[in-house]
């Protein structure tokens, strides 16, 4: 069964701005950014940090978010992306110098060793990521961050949720600079939901990705992780795959537009922010069993 009303944020890679003028826009949250919006169900999508500037401020609100939501009969639904999985490895190339002193616990600190040890194992932040979800599933909606590999066509997404996170405890305490033996589940573009880029291969995707929604009595499987950067969600499969990454981490760089997809009495919708103008278009998803 769906929630009343599902609002579903794409790859926000430490945009504050963009992240509080789209959840004021859609009044999920007060002026003061708590939450505040009633039966809703938030599903922000993965990759938070990296790029941006902001990540610790984006997260934390995501943490008070969820505690408070339940309040208002709401709940927010946090999955992990690659560039969760990088930071939890220790792999921080695309965090900005920026962001990392955004996790300083004062003044006078570059931030670099409490960024670290936040995304570590043991860290704060760590040991809340691996408390969010790989993959969910909202009656026929599916929510992941990368496509959907083409091998888990016969996979549940409990199944694959369970992997993520087990592979996670497993191997993330690796020392830092070890490449070696990481496992395929989280950082192989070919097995890795949180990597996976294959529905370029659109014939052969749309067949293995139907085989998964029958399997799991899904509709639509919607994602991120892959920019489109003339700011439109992608779609494919006759409205089965729907990406809503639309690079609101690249603002910097001149490109990518401010969105959120809302499911809403069986229409979905693409909501686009732009300065003081707010505008939707309806998106061509197959809502017919939603």
């Amino acid at each position: 069964m769906l929630p009343q009303r599902i609002v579903a944020v794409g790859d926000i890679h430490g945009n504050f701005d963009a992240f509080r003028q789209i959840f004021t826009a859609l009044e999920l949250v007060d002026d003061k950014l708590q939450w505040a919006a009633e039966d809703t169900t938030l599903v922000q999508i993965g990759d938070v940090c990296d790029r941006g500037n902001e990540s610790r401020r984006v997260y934390e609100l995501l943490m008070n978010w969820q505690e408070t939501a339940p309040l208002c009969a709401s709940q927010v639904i946090v999955l992990l992306g690659n560039h969760e999985v990088m930071e939890m490895f220790g792999f921080d190339r695309d965090a900005s110098l920026e962001e990392i002193q955004g996790y300083a616990d004062q003044p006078d600190s570059p931030g670099y060793l409490e960024h670290r040890k936040a995304f570590m194992s043991s860290g704060w932040l760590h040991e809340w990521l691996l408390g969010q979800a790989g993959i969910v599933q909202f009656g026929p909606v599916i929510f992941g961050h990368g496509d959907l590999p083409v091998s888990f066509q016969d996979r549940t997404v409990d199944e694959i949720n369970q992997e993520i996170i087990r592979d996670i405890r497993a191997h993330a305490s690796r020392p830092a600079d070890s490449t070696i033996n990481l496992p395929a589940s989280l950082f192989s573009e070919d097995e890795s939901l949180v990597w996976c880029r294959q529905s370029r291969n659109t014939e052969t995707y749309v067949r293995a990705l139907e085989s998964f929604l029958r399997r799991n009595h899904g509709a639509i499987y919607v994602c991120g992780h892959t920019p489109s950067v003339d700011g439109r969600f992608a779609v494919k499969g006759g409205g089965r795959y729907l990406c809503i990454d639309t690079a609101m981490g690249f603002e910097n760089r001149g490109i990518g537009r401010r969105t959120a997809l809302v499911i809403e009495d069986g229409r979905a919708w693409q909501w686009t922010f732009s300065g003081k103008n707010v505008g939707r278009r309806k998106v061509p998803v197959r809502l017919d069993s939603l």
